[in-house]
C-alpha cells in the first residue's frame, strides 16, 4: 500500500486526493481520483483494488489502517477533509447517523403514538433501546431527546 503515497496525494483542507503519477494509461496527472460508490462514499481504484477515500485520508496523516470506523461528523460522505473524519466505535458512528427514511416528526428518536396519542422518545445506548418517556406535544418530546442524547454522550452536531 506505501507505494500509493507514489501516486496520489492527499490535501487535508480539502479532502481531496491527486493523482501525481500516473498508475494507468488513462491516468491523467493532476486529476481528482475517485468515484462515488453506490453507498455515496469516494472510491479510489490503485492497481486492482478498491479504497474508501476516508480510509486512505486516515492512513495517509496517521501511518496505518485504522481499526475501527472512520466517521464523516458532518454525515456528507463524500467530504473527506481531516477536520471532518474521525476513528469511532461502531456505536459512535450508528449515533451520528441521519434521520431514518420513514421518520415523519423530523427528529430522530422521537415519533407520534396513535395509539396514545403522544410523542414517544427512545435512544439506542450500549445496543439498548431505552424509552425516554411519552409527551403530549412535540416540543417537549425534542427537549426531551436533546437531553438524553447529552446524557447518554451522543456527539453534538
Amino acid at each position: 500500500m506505501v507505494n500509493i503515497k507514489n501516486h496520489l496525494e492527499y490535501n487535508p483542507t480539502t479532502g481531496l486526493f491527486i493523482w501525481i503519477k500516473k498508475h494507468k494509461p488513462n491516468c491523467v496527472i493532476g486529476s481528482k481520483a475517485g468515484v462515488v460508490n453506490t453507498q455515496g462514499y469516494i472510491t479510489i481504484s490503485f492497481k486492482g483494488n478498491q479504497y474508501l477515500a476516508h480510509r486512505l485520508a486516515y492512513w495517509y496523516m496517521n501511518g496505518m489502517l485504522p481499526t475501527h470506523q472512520i466517521d464523516h461528523k458532518n454525515r456528507i460522505r463524500t467530504d473527506n477533509k481531516w477536520n471532518n473524519l474521525r476513528a469511532v466505535t461502531n456505536q459512535i458512528n450508528s449515533q451520528n447517523s441521519g434521520l431514518k427514511s420513514n421518520n415523519k416528526t423530523g427528529y430522530s428518536g422521537v415519533h407520534f403514538r396513535k395509539d396514545r396519542k403522544k410523542y414517544q422518545v427512545q435512544i439506542m445506548y450500549k445496543n439498548k433501546r431505552i424509552c425516554i418517556g411519552h409527551f403530549k406535544d412535540l416540543s417537549d418530546a425534542v427537549k426531551a431527546r436533546k437531553d438524553a442524547e447529552i446524557r447518554y454522550g451522543y456527539p453534538v452536531l
